[in-house]
């Protein structure tokens, strides 16, 4: 139990919060994003190929790997709707870099096949599938969110994700110390 208290001691969500601010499509991130979205698309279509490859009888693994198949355009339309949501002004750009996102995709899938030459790796026709998810996801997100001109649409439900002050954060010492108190008057000192 201690290793676990140890391991967690200090963990903070706030590569998770990067990532979502990554994923955001924001001006300056559009070649991290597409570094991040290739790196799952990699991982995405060697691990459908592994599964081909180690479990070729299995009912679960086929299921899995059709799953996959097309996991890369809902990952893509996720990331549009989101990108839309968080910067309704750039969705135009956003949309464009979610189409660009399909040639990291393409080479992805065409490298399974030096593993397993009957592979549907890069095939053509899940790819048009798949690009017609993020145009629909593409329409949706101009339609909720664009509302005159490039103005935010009303009624968000969350405001854009603000950058983490980590100044303000406690230290562990001064966590288990507890507050800073007056000792003339006993209340917390600011």
């Amino acid at each position: 139990m201690e290793l676990m208290r140890a391991f967690i001691d200090g963990a903070t969500i706030e590569p998770l919060l990067a990532l979502l601010r990554i994923l955001a499509l924001g001006p300056g991130d559009t070649i991290a994003a597409l570094a991040v979205i290739s790196v799952i698309f990699f991982l995405n279509e060697f691990l459908k190929t592994s599964l081909m490859i180690e479990y070729t009888s299995s009912r679960l693994a086929h299921v899995g790997i059709n799953v996959m198949t097309l996991l890369p355009a809902a990952l893509l339309a996720v990331v549009l709707l989101y990108a839309g949501y968080v910067h309704p002004a750039r969705i135009g750009t956003s949309f464009l870099v979610c189409v660009a996102a399909f040639v990291p995709w393409y080479v992805a899938a065409a490298l399974t096949r030096l593993g397993r030459r009957d592979s549907e790796g890069a095939d053509v026709g899940f790819m048009c599938v798949g690009l017609a998810v993020v145009v629909a996801a593409g329409i949706v997100a101009a339609i909720l969110f664009c509302g005159a001109g490039s103005a935010p649409a009303p009624g968000r439900l969350m405001p854009t994700i603000p950058a983490i002050d980590t100044s303000v954060v406690p230290s562990p010492q001064d966590v288990a110390s507890g507050p800073a108190t007056d000792p003339e008057t006993g209340r917390p000192s600011p």
